[in-house]
């Protein structure tokens, strides 16, 4: 599939909008057979909104403890994201928004590195289906999954769905770089 290495990143946020934090973080890092799994929670410097605790089950008590956003994202760069390798996000835009955001809030520049969206590429696919949320997707293609939007089953949900898009792909002739 991909001869590069790649990261499958997803964030857990207190929200969508700009001055929202990730709480938590999961990264699948694929260096040929080298296979690196990232995931902390962060605690944001604010309380949680009821919503995110009912989308998410994250509390804020589960976030006591946990490290500051900066410092898991200066861990992140450090562990997983060191050399700038392809970032794979089903819907790549929001992650890496955030993911910039989080970078200059702990002082460092934005991501340098090139990112491929596999929600982008999930309507080019399967354009007849109704949403390609990647928990309607998940249904759709009968993904194994253990929890929606908690960071780590997702990232496992795109990694998987990375894998069906190339198949999918390869078979109807489409190529996934242009």
């Amino acid at each position: 599939m991909l001869t590069q290495p790649y990261v499958v990143l997803d964030f857990e946020t207190t929200g969508l909008k700009a001055h929202d934090r990730v709480i938590e973080i999961a990264a699948l890092r694929v260096d040929g057979p080298r296979v690196t799994q990232f995931q902390t929670l962060c605690h944001p410097g604010m309380a949680l909104p009821p919503y995110i605790t009912e989308l998410t089950g994250i509390t804020d008590a589960d976030l006591e403890g946990a490290p500051p956003t900066t410092e898991a994202i200066r861990r992140l760069m450090g562990e997983i994201l060191y050399d700038q390798p392809l970032l794979i996000a089903h819907n790549a835009t929001f992650d890496h928004r955030f993911l910039d955001q989080e970078l200059a809030l702990a002082g460092l520049p934005p991501y340098g590195g090139a990112h491929f969206c596999t929600m982008r590429w999930a309507r080019r696919l399967f354009p007849k289906l109704p949403s390609h949320g990647l928990e309607k997707l998940v249904r759709y293609l009968q993904i194994p999954i253990d929890q929606h939007h908690r960071a780590l089953a997702d990232v496992q949900a795109t990694h998987y769905l990375l894998g069906l898009l190339a198949r999918e792909a390869q078979a109807t002739g489409v190529n996934l770089t242009a």
